[in-house]
């Protein structure tokens, strides 16, 4: 009976910091939140996808989308892509820098 006892209060008080901690607030966004992409941004993303959807089926045909698999494919191609999706790349390299 004492054996219990003992283990009992071994187990409880074991588990009591556990319990006693108070569950961590959730983070919080840094003040003003995440930033949202900018309309130029947005821009620039769609006229980067228009640019080179032609180059994406030929040279990156086996890539699966998402994840950025292709944006990597077309950067491993980028001696083959159209001059129209180099162009459309560095415009985006640009309004990402903020140029």
């Amino acid at each position: 009976m004492r054996r219990n006892l003992v283990i009992a209060a071994a187990l409880l008080l074991s588990l009591s910091p556990a319990l006693a901690q108070q569950q961590a607030p959730a983070p919080q966004a840094p003040a003003g939140g995440v930033s949202k992409p900018s309309p130029e941004l947005k821009a620039a993303r769609q006229a980067m996808r228009q640019a080179c959807m032609q180059d994406a089926r030929s040279l990156c045909a086996g890539s699966e989308p998402g994840g950025g698999k292709i944006m990597m494919c077309l950067r491993s191609h980028k001696d083959q892509v159209s001059d129209g999706c180099k162009a459309a790349f560095q415009h985006l390299r640009d309004v990402r820098r903020g140029a």
